[in-house]
């Protein structure tokens, strides 16, 4: 079904990987439109709780594919709004949460894509870098949106501006991913965490996502109103009325994510 990556769906876990580690997982017009048919697919599928995405290979992803694209030909604004920014639009919306599991180099609209998933778990010889600048061009794929959050405008400037590339334990420093690991503990991690969603209540996971996304960019007083209605919401879930019995009864909870 798919060209340049690969969808595997297990308990509750779909891996999303990209699939062209020749190039470290560039992107070309059809991974990018294979991305977003996936991503597609995992929202429409109500038994996934979780989404890992990651890259075969010794890289995450290499960014933009040069040799693939004629620029000159091209509309550059046409082919950031056709295929980078859904990608980036449907991994912040899921209602589930999103895991990059950055194995390699993460550069440019590879970096983009790793900074916008939920959490991130990197090898600890992992790199991200913003090497956009290098080719004359500015950040893109939402990480002009990501990183200042992250990092604060003056880190973000600078990363930008100078277009460096950073180790995993300085992207952990900086607060730009979860935690760095050594490369034989990565998939034990992984798996634990991708466990811990599947067992999870899904709903109210969701809900928190969105709070988190949107708390940026609203006041407190907003934030408590938002707070407010996604409670009412969670506190009519199966999950809820669950996770109630088992604290009474004293038994672990067995949520369904319903």
């Amino acid at each position: 079904m798919y060209q340049h990556i690969l969808l595997e769906k297990k308990g509750g876990t779909a891996r999303l990987t990209l699939n062209r580690p020749e190039v470290y997982n560039a992107l070309n017009e059809t991974l990018c439109r294979e991305i977003q048919q996936a991503l597609k697919e995992v929202n429409d599928d109500k038994t996934i709780k979780v989404l890992i995405l990651t890259g075969a290979g010794k890289g995450f992803c290499s960014g933009l594919d040069l040799k693939s694209i004629n620029i000159k030909d091209s509309s550059v604004s046409d082919v950031v709004k056709a295929l980078f920014n859904p990608m980036v639009t449907w991994i912040r919306t899921l209602n589930i949460p999103v895991i990059a599991l950055v194995n390699g180099p993460a550069v440019g609209a590879g970096c983009s894509l790793a900074l916008a998933a939920d959490m991130v778990i990197a090898e600890e010889n992992a790199s991200f870098g913003f090497s956009f600048v290098k080719i004359g061009l500015i950040p893109d794929t939402g990480i002009s949106y990501f990183l200042p959050r992250l990092a604060g405008s003056l880190k973000a400037f600078e990363l930008f501006a100078l277009g460096k590339t950073i180790t995993a334990t300085e992207a952990v420093h900086y607060g730009l991913i979860n935690t760095a690991i050594k490369q034989e503990e990565l998939e034990d991690t992984i798996e634990k965490l991708a466990a811990y969603f599947v067992a999870a209540p899904t709903k109210a996971i969701g809900f928190i996502k969105k709070l988190v996304t949107e708390s940026s960019e609203n006041s407190l007083s907003l934030m408590l109103d938002k707070e407010a209605v996604f409670q009412e919401k969670a506190a009519h879930t199966n999950d809820f009325k669950e996770g109630v019995a088992a604290f009474i009864t004293k038994r672990r909870p067995d949520f369904k994510g319903e």
